[in-house]
């Protein structure tokens, strides 16, 4: 049987399905960091495909988790609920400063994760880290560990809510 006849093609097309985006990617990037220059044109027709094949090793394609328009609206609500809890957070942190005395009783968090995945762990630390007033110190398994600065912040509520959040972008 030949690559392009029966499952051997379903796997070919899944296979370019992955690498043309990442191909894509990083010709957008070699673009840039050689500020369109023609006379690197030939070293990008080498380092390009090398870059997507490298990536895709690395980082293999798995099956999406749903479908596009449903990981668009999680990946859209996820990111204007993380807005408005940076600007929410972000207030805080500067009224709390502002405060004489300092109101601050800083301290660790732990945190349940039941995220399936290493990704999504690590997206959830990321983004946790990324918060005003809190950082990720340590992931261990599905234990994270957060250092926030006032132990009375909601934080618990909103690790739950991130999770979710991230649950349903990656099904």
């Amino acid at each position: 049987m030949n690559r392009l006849s029966g499952t051997g093609a379903v796997a070919f097309w899944d296979r370019a399905r992955g690498a043309l985006p990442r191909a894509a990617v990083f010709a957008l990037m070699w673009w840039v960091l050689t500020e369109g220059a023609s006379d690197m044109l030939q070293y990008g027709f080498v380092v390009v495909p090398l870059s997507a094949a490298l990536s895709l090793m690395l980082l293999p394609p798995r099956r999406r988790s749903g479908p596009l328009p449903r990981r668009l609206l999680a990946g859209t609500t996820l990111l204007l609920w993380f807005l408005w809890q940076s600007f929410r957070g972000g207030a805080d942190v500067a009224v709390r400063a502002l405060r004489r005395p300092v109101d601050l009783d800083p301290g660790m968090v732990t945190h349940h994760t039941t995220l399936p995945d290493d990704m999504s762990r690590v997206a959830l630390t990321a983004i946790t880290s990324l918060m005003p007033g809190t950082l990720s110190v340590n992931l261990e398994g599905t234990e994270l560990y957060v250092h926030v600065l006032d132990r009375s912040m909601r934080t618990g509520e909103q690790l739950a809510e991130l999770e979710q959040r991230l649950s349903t972008l990656v099904g």
